[in-house]
């Protein structure tokens, strides 16, 4: 379907997906940074990431270095690049790749770092989280964000396994649709490590058929 997509931490992990004679569907990949080889990870290794895969460029936060290389760094893409990503869970300020973003920042910021990108390919929302601040934090970004080209909602998704864990996933996702009314790209989704093996391939199986059907369902990233 061209739907299903890595979060990654380290180029060298792309290489054992959509390989010739390999039945990988996964076609795109991002790593919350502007360019394939995240500098603090991959050191000087330009050659680990699988060309096989669209790469789609990041700008995680407002921090001076992440802002610094964003412009040059996206100028440069490569050719199938077809999106970009804005800010990481700005409504999560708990650690971890929350940014804490203060929704006035936001707005500036993404006027000024990704509508210029408009014209060339889609932008996404800033990726907001699943808890109770997600959905009302992006409301007051779109509003204070009026006229800002916004082509698809980001949003992820982490829980801990209970019986029919699913039916939440999906009601989320299907009230984010039906909130904002635009495409979605789920850009990290998994339950919580507690979750068993068992549990946790269970859970998948019924996620990607979902997430396969669901027309308005555009992109999706397992990431653990």
């Amino acid at each position: 379907s061209g739907k299903r997509g890595l979060a990654y931490n380290t180029a060298k992990n792309t290489v054992s997906f959509a390989q010739a004679g390999h039945a990988s569907k996964v076609s795109w990949a991002y790593n919350w940074y502007s360019t394939a080889y995240t500098p603090w990870l991959d050191g000087s290794d330009t050659s680990s990431f699988n060309p096989a895969l669209r790469y789609i460029p990041m700008i995680h936060s407002l921090q001076s270095d992440v802002v610094g290389v964003w412009s040059k760094n996206v100028d440069s893409r490569p050719q199938d690049t077809d999106a970009v990503l804005a800010f990481n869970e700005p409504d999560g300020c708990n650690g971890g790749g929350a940014t804490c973003m203060a929704i006035g920042n936001a707005v500036n910021g993404y006027r000024e770092l990704m509508t210029k990108y408009g014209p060339q390919v889609r932008l996404g929302s800033p990726a907001i989280t699943n808890g109770a601040t997600g959905i009302p934090w992006l409301k007051e970004f779109l509003s204070q964000c009026n006229g800002c080209q916004v082509d698809f909602v980001a949003v992820h998704w982490y829980a801990g396994y209970a019986p029919g864990i699913f039916n939440y996933f999906k009601s989320y996702l299907e009230e984010i649709h039906n909130t904002f009314g635009k495409p979605v790209w789920i850009t990290e989704f998994a339950l919580e490590p507690s979750a068993s093996e068992q549990q946790q391939v269970e859970f998948m199986k019924q996620a990607v058929k979902f997430l396969d059907q669901a027309e308005w369902v555009h992109r999706y990233a397992w990431f653990f």
